[in-house]
């Protein structure tokens, strides 16, 4: 026998090698993978986030805009109505301050209420007109858990 009939000591080296690098693509590409959806669901939670404070500081303005009906409590009455109020644009000029009030936190609750999932929004009343603006909504794209409720509370002195 010559040697040319016995299998060298590299014989399947180079098999083992294409495996081995395989083997480390695919973990490679699981752990993009993992990264990219975890960068999804933070991009979500952020911009949900982004959503809630526009909404505080809608409100925010509305109230400083409204001084008259914000200092005798009219933007702190509850959760915001769920039916348009009488006095609404195009006539909104011949509306009171406490009219506007309705209309601000009418236009806010569904604004809250379309941009956030479950989004809700109050304002409570703290004393020396100062308020406290808080919108919750739902945050179903919590780090593996079920939806988690979050919550943004802006306190407001006018």
């Amino acid at each position: 026998m010559d040697g040319r009939d016995r299998p060298s000591a590299g014989a399947g080296f180079a098999l083992i090698e294409v495996l081995t690098a395989l083997f480390l693509l695919a973990i490679s590409v699981l752990a993009l993978a993992a990264a990219h959806t975890t960068s999804l669901r933070l991009g979500q939670a952020a911009y949900l986030r982004t959503q809630a404070i526009a909404q505080v500081s809608d409100l925010t303005e509305r109230m400083r805009a409204n001084r008259v009906a914000a200092a005798a409590g009219r933007y702190a009455v509850g959760p915001p109505a769920q039916y348009p109020p009488a006095c609404r644009p195009p006539g909104i000029s011949a509306c009171s301050a406490h009219d506007v009030a309705a209309y601000d936190l009418y236009e806010w609750g569904r604004a809250v209420a379309a941009l956030l999932p479950a989004g809700v929004g109050a304002v409570t009343a703290l004393g020396d007109d100062t308020y406290a603006i808080t919108v919750s909504w739902l945050d179903a794209h919590a780090a593996r858990a079920p939806a988690t409720r979050r919550s943004l509370t802006t306190t407001l002195r006018l």
